[in-house]
């Protein structure tokens, strides 16, 4: 079953199947919208389990499109954690020059390893 509706400036959705619950809230405020684009987004899944229920939970940021002479930059900031204590963020950046060329990096960092998992 899905189910989706949207509220001004929220984008609100929920799944659920016969294995596992999904929702999703999405909001792209006015306010941090006038030449630049923003998004905030959060989402959790839960699955029960015969020993309880696991879940994942993720907010992301992501920011960008205003102009910066021939640059046009976006920016992600993505925060991921679990029911064991597993976080992670992501951070992704996109820099497109003159609409065609683009410069694009991800980082990776394990918060509880307090190391990178990848760059």
């Amino acid at each position: 079953m899905e189910w989706k509706r949207k509220e001004g400036e929220f984008n609100l959705k929920a799944v659920a199947t016969n294995k596992d619950y999904e929702a999703e809230v999405a909001w792209a405020p006015k306010d941090l919208n006038d030449g630049i684009e923003t998004n905030l987004t959060a989402s959790t899944k839960l699955t029960p389990t015969t020993d309880g229920m696991t879940w994942e939970a993720e907010a992301k940021v992501a920011s960008g499109g205003f102009e910066m002479g021939p640059i046009r930059p976006h920016f992600d900031l993505n925060f991921k954690t679990n029911n064991k204590s597993e976080h992670e963020v992501t951070i992704q950046e996109n820099m497109v020059y003159e609409k065609d060329i683009n410069v694009g990096s991800t980082t990776v960092i394990d918060v509880n390893g307090k190391s990178l998992k990848s760059a």
